[in-house]
């Protein structure tokens, strides 16, 4: 039976999350650069780059990127968004535990709750593990999840809407016992359903802290959301700057 991210990440994925737009993405990037004084030609692998978002603002400001997904139809938009924008961009269809490069990047983002998908905390860390590998000596690794504290407190239960004729119903619970977050996702498109799930794990701040410290990294810099605010209980984010020692 196939995993639940290998059945999610398709056009119905693409439908549902196409109204993210670039500003979020210009705004890290902004900060990044103010952070870690970055380089025009510095290499930076985009893990879990989806449909490129990232990628191609990367690239846009002068970096070498390379962009690794699991999902065919994902990394195909991706070459579609990025050949309309001119810009060159090694995508790599492939599991996030197994990047395959070392010693390779300048620095590593994994954004947008990228993270988390395995069900043994083992499989998760070892996706650090890939990243430390990958990274040249002092490089950097971002990664982006969401806040345990914030997000527990506003969990929503049931949500609906429509858009272009498409009726979306996403139910979520917290199961306290595998420290999941499962979700239901509904997609009514033309009078067809189809339906889909999500199952994420939810590391607390200090958790994910711990995994970064296992696997050899520094951490520099933590922000809780994508303007580089101070990281707090109440942040919607929790962003963690991890350095290789």
């Amino acid at each position: 039976m196939a995993a639940w991210y290998e059945e999610w990440f398709g056009d119905d994925y693409i439908t549902l999350y196409n109204h993210r737009d670039e500003e979020e993405s210009v705004k890290f990037i902004k900060t990044l650069q103010s952070i870690l004084k970055l380089k025009k030609g510095h290499k930076i692998l985009d893990l879990c780059c989806g449909a490129g978002r990232y990628s191609i603002e990367l690239a846009k400001v002068g970096y070498e990127v390379t962009g690794i997904d699991l999902s065919e139809d994902l990394i195909k938009t991706a070459h579609k968004n990025t050949a309309k924008n001119g810009l060159r961009i090694d995508y790599h269809i492939r599991d996030m535990r197994d990047i395959r490069f070392v010693n390779h990047f300048d620095g590593v983002v994994n954004m947008f709750t990228s993270f988390g998908y395995f069900r043994k905390d083992e499989e998760n860390t070892r996706v650090i593990g890939a990243v430390y590998k990958s990274l040249t000596e002092s490089g950097w690794f971002v990664l982006d999840f969401m806040n345990k504290e914030s997000t527990l407190e506003k969990l929503q239960p049931y949500d609906e809407s429509v858009s272009n004729g498409i009726k979306v119903i996403q139910k979520r619970r917290y199961d306290i016992e595998t420290g999941r977050i499962e979700k239901e996702i509904l997609i009514n498109k033309g009078g067809v359903q189809k339906g889909y799930n999500e199952s994420v794990r939810l590391f607390s701040i200090e958790e994910l802290r711990a995994m970064f410290w296992k696997i050899g990294f520094e951490i520099i810099r933590e922000f809780g959301d994508y303007n580089g605010t101070d990281l707090i209980n109440e942040s919607p984010r929790v962003i963690i700057i991890g350095k290789k020692q």
